[in-house]
Formats: C-alpha cells, sequence, structure tokens
C-alpha cells in the first residue's frame, strides 16, 4: 500500500508555484496535444482545461513580472539625462 501511495503523489502534477516556467510550457503543449487528439476522454477534458488556464495564467504572470524586472535593470543602468 505505500508503494501505491507513494506512486500517486509522484504522478501529481507540480503546483505553478514549483513548476519552472520551462516545464510549464512543457505540460501546457503536452496537454494542448492530448486536446487534438480524436480521442480525448472525455472524463478528465475538463482537468485538462482547467490545468492548461491555470499554467497559462501563471505564464502570463511571470512574463510580465520578467518584463517589469527588465525595465527597472535597464531604468537603473540608464544615464541620467535630466542635464
Amino acid at each position: 500500500m505505500t508503494e501505491q501511495l507513494n506512486l500517486q503523489a509522484e504522478t501529481e502534477p507540480l503546483t505553478v508555484d514549483e513548476i519552472s516556467y520551462r516545464d510549464a510550457v512543457a505540460e501546457l503543449d503536452r496537454i494542448l496535444d492530448d486536446l487534438d487528439r480524436d480521442d480525448v476522454d472525455i472524463d478528465v477534458l475538463g482537468d485538462k482545461l482547467r490545468r492548461a488556464n491555470l499554467l497559462i495564467a501563471t505564464l502570463q504572470a511571470r512574463i510580465e513580472r520578467t518584463r517589469e524586472e527588465v525595465e527597472v535593470i535597464l531604468d537603473s543602468n540608464a544615464p541620467d539625462q535630466t542635464g
């Protein structure tokens, strides 16, 4: 029984806070590939769509956060043009 519990824990998807950007994109690609198949399992369709939506929102937030960080870095390195 312990082995079964360990296998279940290993197969659960990482939370969006734990997953890297690259892994999130790869997981999203796998979900989209699954959804494109003609034999998609209707019993897991909703779960896959919810996970894809969560991954998309997380990726967009990370892109925005990184864009803001880059702007701060570039602004801090820009020469002062007030004089």
